[in-house]
Formats: C-alpha cells, structure tokens, sequence
C-alpha cells in the first residue's frame, strides 16, 4: 500500500447548518429509502456541514444514487460514487443517469472502499451518509487522508433510518481524536480536515517572491513523477503569468495572440483548483492589459490584482471581490507591486494601454514581428513609473512615498533584505529603507547605466520578452539583466558600488540564486554557469543549456527549463533528465509549488505528446499489479453466447472502416440521395467517429456511453454507460462490440442487445485523475480496440512516463494473453518511451500503436507482445506524434495527423503524414486529415485544401521510389512531401476552393467528402459531397445541419452515409426505401 505522505487531520469544529423554513430531520424509520424530497435535504446538509460546493466529492456507498445525483443538483461537484455491491452500481447508475450529467457530473463505479481509486491528495470532499457498523473495518481513515487534497474535508456518518447503522461510539472508537464526532437531526456524523504537509511552499509573485528568484522551497515533489491532472485551454492567449498559493494557482493570460484558436483566452484570469485542476472561477481582465509583470500577488485566502490606479482584493476560492486598496491622491497607473509580510510596495507612473493583437494567422508557430506595438523600440513604452509607495495592508494607510524625476524601469524593481530596490536608466540605482522609505543609497556613475543600457550585439537566439524580470537580488549583491541588452551587472546590496559585470552570450540567460551562488546562461555556448555573486567569478559549469525563451526555475532537488520537453538538472547527482511529452510555458517555466510541479500553458505548435496545462507529482510507492485478481468482470450470462451479427465487406465494422484503417467500403452510394434522418442526443457530447454493421450503426463519446442506433431511423437501441470518456468508437467482431474508456477498462458488449459480456482492467492500478476536464484513469484506453484472428488487442496509459500497458485479451473470454507495460519509460531516469497517443493497427505479424512524439509507431508482436525499437530513443523528440498509423498496400505504414489531445476545429497545426516503407521513411502529405484508399483510388488532402485523387498504383510506386539521393552536403529533406514530387497532371482529379476538408471516405462508386468554410466560421458550413470517382464531379452534395466530427463520416453496406456532428448527433443520407 502507498504509505500516508501527509499528516492526517486537523480536527475542525463540528458546523451544524440549519436549511431554513420547512427544513425537517430525517424520520427514523429503518430500512427505508429516502424520497426525493429527502435526499435533496441531506444533500444540502452534507454540503454544509462541508463548506465546499466546487471540485471533486467521492461518495463512499451508493445506496439507490439519490442523494449523489443531489449532491450534483446543489453544487459544482464532479461526483464519483464508489461501491463495492454490483447490483447496487447497477441501480444507482439508473438513477443518476439523467439530464446529460453521466460522466460530465457524475459517475457510479464499482469498487472497495479499502483502496480507493483516486491520485493522492486529489479530492475535496468525501461523504459518506449510510454507513453501517460493518463497514468500518475497510473504511480506512489512512486511505481517507490519502485521497483527500490538503485542506480538503470529509463528512462520514450514517443517516436515520437505516437498519444496522453506525454508531456515534463506534465512530468515535474508528476516528478517534482524528475527529469531531457528533450527532444531529440528521444522523451522525464524523467530520474532518486533512492538513496541509509540511514543506509545500507557494509561489506568490511572477517570479515566485519579490526578491524576483524563482526558486522555491517546496521539498514534497521528487522524480519519478506522474501526471496530477491536465486540462485545457490546449492554446493560449500571450504572455503568461502564473502565481500559486493556499493549494491553488492562478494563470492570467496577455494581449496577444498569434491564431484565431488563441482569441477567446485574450485578457483572461483563471483560478484553479491546484491539486485536481478544475477550475473555481475565471475573470476577465481590462482591455489592455500588460499582464507580464508583477501585477499579482496570490496569498492563503486573497488573491491581489493591480487594476489601473488601485489594486483589487479577490476571495481566492470564490473570485468574489472583497475590496480594494487605494492611494490616496494618486491617479496614475500602478506599474509594479510586491508583498513583504504586511507591507505592499507600489510602482506608479503613466498609464498605457496594451495593443491588442488578433492574429489571423493559419500558419504553424509564431514569430518576434507579431508582438504587440512598442516592442520594437529602442525603448518599450508600457513599464515605466516615478512614484514609489509603501503601503501597510493592516491599515490600509500610507508609510510613506519616494518620487523620482526620471522614469523607473519597473522591470528592473525588486525587494529584499529589507530594502527596495530601483533602477531609472540614464539617471542612478538606488536602494530604499522598506520600513521608512529613506534612501539608503544610490549610485549615479554614468558608467552603471551604459553597463545595463548597453545593446546586445552577437547575443545567440531569438530577442525573447521584453517585458522579462530585469532585476534580481541576492543578500550580498543585487543584479540587472534587461532583455536584448548585453551585459549583466552586479552591484553591492550595502552601498551601491559596482561589484562586477559580465557579457551575456545568449539573449536571456534567466539568473536565479541558489546555494549561494548566481546561476545563468551565461557559457560559450549557451550553457548554464555557477557564479560567485560577489565577485562573478566562474564557480561551475553545470552543462546544460536551454532551449528558446523558457526561463530557469528550481526547487530544492532540481533546476527546471526547456530542453527539449521538461529539463531537469538535479542539483545532488548533477546529472540530466529530461520529459520529452510535455513542456515548460514559455514564460512561466516549471512553477513548484502546491507540493506539485505546473507545466504549460503553451501557446506554440512544439513536437509534444500533451498540451495544455499539466500538473505532475511524486509517484510515491504506488501498488501496481501484475496479475489477473480483479482485473477481469464477467457480466450476467455466459459470454460465448451472443446473437449473431454477421460482418459482410461493405460493412464498417471498426475505426475506418478496417483494421488497415483505409476508410473505404465495398459499398456503392446512392447517385442521388436525401437526408434519411437526424438526431440529436440529450445532451451535448463529443461522439467518437461511428462503425456501421447490418441495420446498427454504433458510436460513443465523452459522456462515457455506447449506443447502438437504428440505421432506418436513427432511433437508439440500447446503450451501456462507461466509467469515462471514449475517444474511439465500437469495433464489432462475431456479434460483440469491443471499447476503450478513459476509466482505464476494455469492454465486450453483446452487439445486438448491450449487454455486458466482460469488462478488463487494462490499467495497472485503480488511480483517477482530471483529465482535460473528466474523471480519467492515468491510463485510460483511449487506444480502442483492435481484433485480430480472435484476440482484441488494447493499450492504456496517457504519457510515456507513467507507464504504457498494452494488452491482449481473448476476444470471447477476456482473459489475458499477454500484456507488456514495459515501453512506457524506456530510457532516462524520468522515463521516455512509448505513450498512447492513437489508435491500432496489424501488419506483417506486428501490433502497431500511435506512440507519441518519441516512438511512434510502436511495434509489438502479435503473439507474444515483444517490444523491438525502431531506434534509440533521443533526448530530443524525433517522431510524429499523430494519432493516426494505417497500413497501404501490406507493405507501406502510414501514420501520423492531428494530436490526440488537440482541439477538433481546423487549428493552426504542424501536423503531418509519414509513410514508412522497408525502414526507409518520408514525409508524405501535411494536414491533420488520413487519406482512404481502396485497390484502385488514394483520395488525400494536402494541407488544408480540398481533395485529390490519385491511382492507388501511382501512389505506392511514389512510395517504393522515395526522395531521390540527398545532394552533397544536404542532410535531411526538412518539410518536403513525396506526393509534392508527383508532376502536374498526376492526379486523377483535384478538387480546389476556399473550402477546408475535414474527413474522406471511400465508396465502390464515389468519394465522400466533407469540408468546411476556410477559415472556419460561425455557425457551421459544413457541407456532405459525393464525388464521382472518375472525374471528381459532384454527384450530390448536402450542407450539414452543424459542424461535423473530423473523421466521423461512414458508409454503411447499403450505401447510407453516417456523418457524426460534433454536437453529439447523427445524419444520415441516403435513398428512401
């Protein structure tokens, strides 16, 4: 078992809260069932007496779901309910499965309530109303501490009116001092707080505190690491700022954005829940906003904002404003602000207003020229202020003011050791008493401002941000380093003087104090040095450089940047690591804090597996098992005994049609047709791209369901919830349908009926986490299932560093053949390898898996799992990280598209097809959209364009032929594509527009297209064509009632076309009966 890492509980007071008029106690009445009425009662009472109603609730016991789904109702909880009695979940899954909330709410999952299925420190209230005496001997209050996230809380009791029901002595005897234990109108009750461990630090100002050193203290996160939780956005608006304290963070987002995917997170302010990522509130910040400075200040309870000429005071859980602070008299802008135990020092000047920039940019990545008006010049407009003023946050009076005449750099501001201290180019440094405001001493030498002034030339890489931290201070010595200038300079913190400067050799070289030394890029070559910071004498050289603009961070194990992915220095081995699925922010780097590590957001197209914002953590001592015990669920009935559904070629039985994934069918279309119908589900859903057998057409999606559907009608046969998302849909084999869900199990279904045949756990452990914004295993099968000569083959996991499981499983049975979970960490201490970034496919007796940005395809034999790399893994990502690998002609793979985890919509995207043929490999097309292809046609799209059709035998001749010989001196092709070396005149047909295709599918007798307005617009114009192979000609051509899924389109063996919208419906075309 993972021991208990953090102390357990604090004992609270116990809080009865009343529910006002008409409010009554539950009637004893034993072995009753509560009404409706009633379980909107105690659900309002347990809420209460919690004083939390965001994040995630575990409820222990099922019961007939009631008082969960009013848990719900009353709150902005995720509720997942465990239960260890089948026929409880089954009941209660029935009750709570209404008004769209499964899964995007709520969640009834079987399993004991010894070993709860959650991360550490993950949620924020566990309730529990119907206890019994029996019980407590697996309620452990150790795996309550465990799941609990710090200063979260749990209410466990038993209500009246149950048979056999705990005792308020045996709660007390079971929780002991841990506890407050009390009995009300209710029932009893145990209430309690877990505390927060010790050795978490925050992170309260941009560059962690206001001595501008970004490196924190917290002791409680070490490698190896698992993922926390990750949520979106994917992209964001620029610059970044991200601050943490009291168990949350706080990320504000700037004024520009260099692609429309960005614009909707311009000037924005999102509080988060810092251990499981949900979101507590979001607020949108003035027009204009300069948010890259230190304009915030995040503290237990408060979050501070600079807004114009005050600060406003925010409840940090709620976002409602509790006040402001004022200066009295003063009307300018405040430029800067720090926090020293009761004091708050103000940086004031002329106000400016931010440019706002909105892209409209379709091109991959970003470039310095698309920054914001006054970047360019000589000097930036937007930091610049003469007053300074000490406040006392107690009083909220003035300690006192220092003017200067000429501007102050309020990127260069900084305090510590007691003192503030400023620099106004051209003019003197000074220091200032922060408890009286006096200057302690200032330094007017001509000389200082020249050193710090002076333009960078023959500085390595990109300018970077201007707006970056300039001024840093050390308790010997306080250092200036303005971005695009070239020297840094160190004067003495006692008096002023010049104590030593040196040349920069890169742009920025991020200096940060640690052990007594200054620690930068400041090498030859990039490279990180250790200097003395009195004298500036080279102490070490750690080796290591960054990549681009990231800054460098530390905590006490590790020094963090970019590298490529995550670098980690470790500060005890000197040795280093490096993440290559996710990246440090831009701005932000690696924030410790919270006892977690925060990564991201990005606002890039980076070769990465995950995108967004990711927070990981220590993955402790977690149990992780090996053997068959509990991982294979059989359902009622005997699973070799289904009804019959028989597959024919022009069926689509899997994800694209075949296990090739070639997306064509033996089925001709209809020359003319006409929507047959149109539905609409219940509630909002992501569905994954439909598979179509006989007279069914089946599908899932992110509210945790599989459907089957009536393909005449359109009406729903039955459906079988999941305990997580499914990113691909059923794959139908022998009468069963096969998924993968997010809850980490593979399922088989009886295909005709629903019902459950078996289920497998094809994660290692029970271990739930917020995943881009649903409850998820950390290796959810997302994969879907493949089934091959009667084996069904899956994989689960999210990033390569916490652990790939891929699986074989008898089709029928479920029982295991083999499973190989060593090709998620297959080099470096922190662990690269293979991750499950999409789908599967077979060829030449190999399993082949979308593999992520270092592996991909992944290869394992049919038979035996074994796992051959096709080349050692680097330091640096080298593969294409699409989700999609297919095989053309038995003897070409092609693999390759959009991210997994990536907006649907037609982004800005480096994505791109790679064909591998004979271990020779080529770029082939760009763009997130696969081909399809039968024995005669290859129909592709290149980039963001409209279709083309080529001779299947053109294509493969291209492919065996490859690039001509490199020239002399030439070491790759760069972006090149082989179908961009076909001459003119090459393809069968090519259809052009300002139209932007999203999914193909092949017919017997047409292509199926469908595109949408280029850029993408409001509301939806996507439009549903069949071509003629021949020619290309239109031979009918229907626009969708909303935007459709990319790759949700199908033909059916009787010539019906299936479009998945994104909206969760289904359409169909086709000619009447």
């Amino acid at each position: 078992m993972m021991r208990d890492r953090f102390p357990l509980f604090a004992v609270v007071p116990v809080l009865l809260v009343g529910l006002g008029a008409g409010c009554e106690e539950l009637a004893e009445a034993p072995g009753r069932s509560l009404t409706d009425v009633e379980a909107a009662r105690l659900a309002e009472h347990l809420l209460g007496k919690a004083g939390i109603r965001k994040g995630l609730c575990s409820v222990l016991g099922a019961a007939d779901g009631k008082l969960a789904l009013h848990i719900v109702r009353k709150s902005d909880f995720l509720v997942d309910v465990r239960e260890a009695r089948a026929e409880a979940v089954a009941a209660a899954q029935r009750t709570v499965d209404v008004e769209g909330l499964w899964v995007k709410r709520i969640i009834v999952a079987k399993g004991p309530l010894d070993r709860l299925g959650y991360a550490d420190g993950t949620i924020d209230l566990v309730a529990a109303a119907e206890l019994k005496s029996s019980d407590l001997a697996g309620l452990k209050p150790s795996e309550i501490v465990r799941v609990l996230r710090p200063r979260g809380k749990a209410v466990l009791g038993c209500r009246n009116g149950l048979k056999d029901a705990v005792t308020i002595d045996r709660l007390k005897q079971h929780f002991g001092p841990r506890a407050k234990v009390s009995k009300d109108r209710f029932g009893v009750w145990a209430e309690m707080v877990k505390s927060v461990p010790e050795g978490v630090d925050s992170w309260s100002h941009w560059e962690k505190g206001p001595e501008n050193n970004p490196v924190s203290t917290d002791s409680t996160v070490r490698p190896p690491y698992l993922i926390q939780w990750l949520d979106r956005p994917y992209f964001v608006a620029m610059p970044v700022v991200t601050t943490a304290a009291g168990g949350r963070t706080f990320l504000a987002l700037g004024n520009i954005t260099h692609h429309p995917r960005e614009w909707a997170t311009l000037y924005t302010l999102i509080a988060r829940n810092g251990y499981n990522g949900r979101v507590l509130w979001q607020r949108k910040l003035p027009e204009g906003y300069m948010v890259h400075r230190s304009a915030f200040v995040a503290a237990e309870d408060v979050f501070t904002l600079i807004d114009g000429d005050r600060a406003l005071e925010l409840d940090a859980e709620t976002g409602r404003e509790l006040g402001e602070i004022r200066i009295p008299g003063l009307r300018e802008e405040w430029k800067w602000m720090a926090r020293v135990a009761d004091r708050l020092f103000v940086l004031s000047g002329k106000d400016y207003r931010m440019q706002t920039v909105r892209s409209r940019n379709w091109g991959a990545g970003w470039w310095w020229t698309g920054m914001s008006r006054g970047y360019k010049a000589e000097r930036v407009p937007w930091c610049w202020g003469t007053t300074i003023t000490a406040i006392d946050l107690k009083t909220r009076k003035v300690l006192w003011t220092h003017k200067e005449e000429n501007p102050i750099d309020a990127r260069a501001m900084v305090a510590g050791g007691g003192s503030v201290f400023f620099y106004s180019p051209n003019s003197r440094v000074g220091c200032l008493d922060g408890a009286t405001g006096s200057l302690s001493w200032t330094n007017t030498d001509p000389e200082i401002s020249k050193l710090i002034e002076q333009p960078g030339q023959g500085l390595q890489g990109h300018p970077g941000f201007r707006s970056t931290c300039a001024g840093l201070y050390t308790p010997n010595a306080v250092l200036f380093q303005v971005q695009n200038r070239m020297n840094v300079t160190a004067l003495s913190t006692k008096d002023g003087t010049l104590l030593w400067h040196r040349k920069k050799t890169i742009q920025r070289p991020n200096l940060i104090y640690v052990d007594g030394q200054v620690i930068g890029a400041l090498g030859s070559w990039g490279n990180h040095l250790a200097l003395d910071p009195v004298t500036g004498k080279t102490l070490t050289d750690l080796k290591f450089a960054k990549y681009g603009c990231v800054r460098l961070t530390a905590n006490p194990n590790a020094l963090f940047t970019r590298g490529e992915g995550v670098l980690r220095y470790d500060r005890k081995s000197r040795k280093v690591d490096r993440l290559t699925a996710v990246r440090p922010g831009c701005n932000d780097g690696v924030i410790t804090a919270n006892g977690l590590l925060y990564v991201g957001p990005w606002f890039c197209d980076c070769n990465l597996s995950l995108i967004g914002t990711a927070a990981l953590c220590s993955a402790g001592d977690l149990p992780v098992r090996r053997a068959d015990a509990g991982r294979l669920e059989t359902g009622p009935g005997k699973s070799e005994n289904v009804e019959p559904l028989p597959v024919t070629p022009g069926d689509w039985p899997t994800y694209r049609a075949s296990n090739r994934r070639s997306a064509s069918s033996a089925a001709a279309v209809p020359t003319a047709a006409t929507m047959l119908w149109h539905v609409h589900p219940e509630a909002p859903t992501q569905p994954t791209p439909p598979t179509a057998v006989g007279e069914l057409v089946f599908l899932a999606g992110d509210d945790g369901k599989v459907r089957a559907v009536d393909a005449e009608s359109g009406k729903t046969r039955w459906s079988h919830p999941t305990g997580g998302p499914i990113r691909i849909g059923p794959t139908i084999w022998q009468g069963r349908a096969y998924v993968g869900s997010a809850d980490g199990w593979v399922y088989a279904l009886e295909a005709r009926t629903g019902r459950l045949l078996w289920r497998f756990r094809a994660a290692p452990a029970e271990r739930r986490i917020m995943v881009y914004g649903a409850l998820s295993s950390t290796w959810p099968v997302n994969s879907g299932v493949l089934v091959h000569d009667g084996t069904a083959y899956a994989a689960a996991g999210l990033a390569d560093f916490c652990g790939t499981h891929v699986c074989a499983l008898d089709a029928v049975t479920g029982k295991r053949q083999w499973q190989n979970s060593d090709t998620g960490p297959l080099d470096g201490k922190l662990g690269n390898g293979v991750s499950v970034q999409g789908n599967l496919t077979a060829a030449d007796g190999r399993l082949l898996l979308a593999g992520g940005n270092q592996i991909s395809p992944a290869a394992y034999e049919l038979g035996s799992g074994k796992f051959t790399p096709p080349r050692k893994v680097t330091l640096k990502p080298g593969a294409n990280r699409g989700q999609e690998v297919a095989v053309f002609r038995d003897r070409c793979l092609l693999f390759g598209g959009r991210l997994m985890y990536s907006p649907t919509e037609q982004v800005t995207s480096s994505a791109y097809f790679t064909v591998r043929r004979d271990q020779k490999e080529f770029r082939l097309l760009t763009g997130r959209v696969p081909p399809a292809w039968n024995d005669r046609t290859f129909l592709c799209v290149h980039g963001r364009g409209g279709p083309v059709c080529y001779d299947a035998d053109r294509v493969e001749e291209l492919i065996r032929k490859g690039f001509p010989p490199l020239p002399p001196g030439k070491k790759s092709y760069g972006r090149r594509c082989l179908i961009q070396d076909l001459p003119k005149g090459s393809a069968r047909w090519a259809v052009s527009g300002r139209r932007a295709t999203i999914s193909l599918a092949l017919a017997k007798n047409a292509a199926l297209v469908v595109d949408e307005s280029y850029p993408a617009r409001t509301p939806s114009t996507c439009n549903l064509s069949a071509l003629a192979l021949t020619d290309g000609r239109a031979l009918w051509r229907y626009q969708l009632p909303s935007r459709a899924l990319p790759g949700g389109l199908l033909v059916d063996r009787r010539g019906r076309v299936v479009v998945a919208l994104e909206d969760g419906g289904l359409v169909c075309y086709g000619s009447k009966p």
